[in-house]
């Protein structure tokens, strides 16, 4: 190719059988057939103002799309990659390329001829290579190990951006809103700034530990995890602009920092595009939209954290290699960053945030993919990153983590300095035994997830995830210590191996949902199809999760907006009711089977700002019920029709307040033993339920005729059906 100066002043083509501007057109000159350029190496040529208005064009796509230009690489070749990360779609660049004066054919043509080309021909062999990788990974386990990574990377971009089908997108929808309350912004915040206090610990401890045994010098750094906590407070704005300077470099990598928050939601900003765009693409956009708007506080407060410990591992890392990152970024050197300090980093700052996906192949990443691949699998488990990475988390900060010394690749680490495991080991052991301790104190609660209040009151810890994790296993501990470790129901073991592993909030009542339907059911088809209903109805609630808040603030200033309403007598309608302003009070009150007068939520207001989940003060019989273990079927044995169990519900919390609180109190209980004192209460209870049942009856006589026909034995309807029509 050469520049030709016709009349076009454009590109042309030279080489076989094309012929020169007349212009400058050199005179007749045979070539030898050794000098005789082969096909292949001639094609049509650009021409210079189709040229500009192309380089024009692909500089608003880079300004779209975020990124800078990338001058070490064809221009093509960074957009094909930015259209295949999702960065760029067809629907962006069209108005692109109309206000550049370039239609479709000719950027198509004119940038990827030449590619496509290429990519043709090369197609067959990259299937014969396939086919020789995988015969060498079979043969060689260190080229399987490799192989394996490649495909990690390659399926790690696919599973973040890939197109979503239309239940994938709606359930990506059902989970942003479930976590679209300020509370779980702030919960989640207190939770990943406890880890970043962690990780300096932690940091300084690797340090620490490899002095003491005498070993090399190891990459740990207390200064860089403090560094990660300065920049979550001092100035997030200046950390946001550096972070984004860095990763317009590395656009890849930005992506993989941002394309989820709380762990499983997908941003709509990286929702992998293309294709026609029809009426439910485009509700579904509006709607992913209003999700992102909604989830302002949550990704603001998750995406400035990560941003800190990217910056600060990001610098340390820099700093090994001789660089400083602030110079490399006020004199734009960033692309000289090694992509291998980039991609460690934004590892990291995953991992502090608990998003790191696993290993490409391992079970956990097989579990993740399964369960965002299952439609009623999210149902039960709308967070599955995020509970394998908290579970992952629990087992490397505790102390069974230092049986990962026993793998020999981790012996070998722990041989060149890296005491990344025991540290955590030895931090995991201390925060258990801080939770075991708690346990054993007048401010624990009788339920594992409880702290007592000094008025009385209780606060819930389990939204607090994964730290609540350590709560429970102290309390498995302390119960298995004080020979009580029977006392554990199954239900209460589901409830605390899965509560401590979901994200706060909808997700919690969904998994209490979920777990009464499998215990409380016992083969009744009448309370599965109420059970399910109720869990359908929790599920189709969730989507109305961002109007809690607007319940909260009222609330807090209305004693009826704050009283508990019971959603039992509607099983799928009484959840949507309740999370709707105004609506909600329309549903009974919740009447309490253990206290006289319906329940009602402390402190709307402050759970919102603080995350917390303050809970009524408890009497005497209420707290020796919790701390025996005693559950609700054990106290309100239900009927099967939930007016009638809110009816003896009703009757029954007074009896309880009136006589069983003066029994706990008095000196003849204060004698028993646990065993003897469980026997008495669940005496008493059995007779003033028999009392409150009564007087329920006596309220609704018709109702509880109907329970008593349905509880008869099915033979024995059949018979009297048939005597009343043979009297008819």
């Amino acid at each position: 190719r050469q520049r030709g100066e016709g009349k076009d002043k454009g590109l042309v083509e030279v080489g076989p059988g094309a012929a020169p501007p007349a212009e400058t057109a050199p005179r007749a000159e045979v070539l030898p057939p050794e000098r005789t350029p082969p096909p292949e190496m001639t094609d049509a040529i650009l021409k210079m103002p189709l040229h500009k208005n192309v380089v024009a064009a692909a500089g608003e796509m880079f300004t779209r799309a975020g990124v800078a230009r990338d001058e070490s690489r064809l221009l093509s070749d960074q957009i094909m990659d930015l259209m295949a990360e999702g960065r760029l779609r067809p629907e962006d660049m069209a108005p692109i390329l109309e206000r550049n004066g370039i239609g479709w054919a000719e950027f198509g043509q004119e940038i990827w001829r030449p590619g496509v080309r290429d990519a043709a021909t090369r197609l067959g062999a990259l299937g014969l290579l396939a086919q020789r990788l995988g015969a060498i990974a079979k043969a060689s386990p260190e080229a399987a190990d490799a192989l394996r990574e490649l495909r990690g990377a390659a399926g790690e971009v696919d599973e973040a951006f890939r197109a979503m089908s239309w239940w994938r997108r709606a359930d990506n929808i059902r989970r942003g809103l479930l976590v679209s309350q300020l509370a779980t912004a702030v919960r989640n915040f207190e939770t990943q700034v406890g880890r970043l206090g962690l990780d300096v610990l932690d940091q300084g401890l690797q340090r620490g530990l490899a002095e003491a045994f005498g070993r090399p010098a190891t990459e740990a750094s207390p200064w860089a995890a403090w560094e990660s906590v300065l920049h979550v407070f001092q100035d997030p704005k200046i950390t946001k602009g550096r972070v984004e300077a860095i990763l317009s470099a590395f656009p890849k990598e930005s992506d993989r920092l941002f394309t989820n928050y709380s762990s499983d939601v997908r941003s709509r900003a990286q929702k992998a595009g293309g294709g026609p765009i029809n009426a439910v693409d485009r509700g579904f956009d509006k709607a992913e939209d209003a999700v992102q708007l909604l989830n302002a506080a949550n990704r603001l407060q998750e995406y400035v954290v990560r941003r800190a410990v990217f910056q600060a591992e990001l610098a340390r890392r820099a700093t090994t290699r001789g660089q400083n990152l602030v110079d490399m970024i006020d004199r734009n050197q960033v692309g000289t960053l090694d992509v291998e300090d980039v991609r460690a980093s934004v590892n990291k700052a995953l991992e502090i945030t608990w998003a790191r996906n696993p290993e490409w192949g391992s079970w956990p990443q097989k579990f993740i993919s399964f369960i965002n691949a299952t439609p009623a699998a999210t149902l039960a488990i709308p967070f599955p990153r995020f509970m394998v990475n908290s579970t992952r988390f629990f087992f490397e900060f505790s102390p069974v983590g230092v049986l990962k010394l026993l793998a020999p690749a981790e012996r070998a680490a722990f041989a060149r300095g890296d005491t990344r495991v025991l540290s955590r080991a030895i931090l995991g052991t201390a925060l258990l035994g801080t939770a075991y301790l708690f346990r054993d104190s007048e401010w624990a609660g009788e339920k594992w997830y409880e702290a007592r209040l000094p008025d009385g009151r209780t606060l819930d810890l389990r939204p607090f995830n994964p730290f609540a994790t350590y709560l429970f296993a102290a309390e498995l501990l302390r119960r298995a210590n004080k020979g009580e470790f029977q006392r554990t129901s199954g239900r209460e073991m589901l409830q605390g191996v899965l509560g401590v592993n979901v994200r706060a909030g909808t997700g919690l009542a969904i998994m209490d949902k979920l777990i009464d339907g499998i215990f409380d059911t016992a083969g009744d088809l009448s309370k599965a199809l109420q059970s399910a209903a109720q869990l359908a109805g929790e599920t189709t609630a969730g989507f109305l999760t961002p109007l809690q808040q607007l319940r909260d603030v009222h609330a807090q200033f209305s004693e009826e907006a704050a009283t508990v309403r019971t959603t039992r007598e509607e099983p799928f309608l009484g959840p949507i009711k309740a999370r709707i302003p105004g609506v909600a009070e329309t549903l009974p009150p919740a009447p309490s089977p253990t206290q006289a007068g319906p329940m009602r939520r402390e402190e709307p207001l402050a759970r919102q700002l603080t995350g917390a989940v303050i809970g009524q003060a408890k009497n005497p019989a209420q707290r020796e019920l919790d701390r025996l273990g005693f559950q609700r079927q054990e106290i309100l044995r239900g009927t099967g029709d939930p007016v009638a169990d809110n009816l003896i519900a009703k009757h029954l919390g007074p009896l309880v307040e009136e006589r069983l609180v003066r029994y706990v109190e008095s000196a003849e209980y204060a004698r028993k033993t646990d065993a003897e004192k469980g026997v008495g209460l669940q005496k008493r209870l059995s007779v003033l339920r028999a009392i409150a049942t009564a007087r329920a009856k006596q309220e609704d006589r018709e109702r509880f005729k109907t329970i008593k026909e349905e509880h008869r034995p099915i033979r024995q309807r059949f018979l009297r059906q048939e005597r009343e029509e043979a009297v008819r």
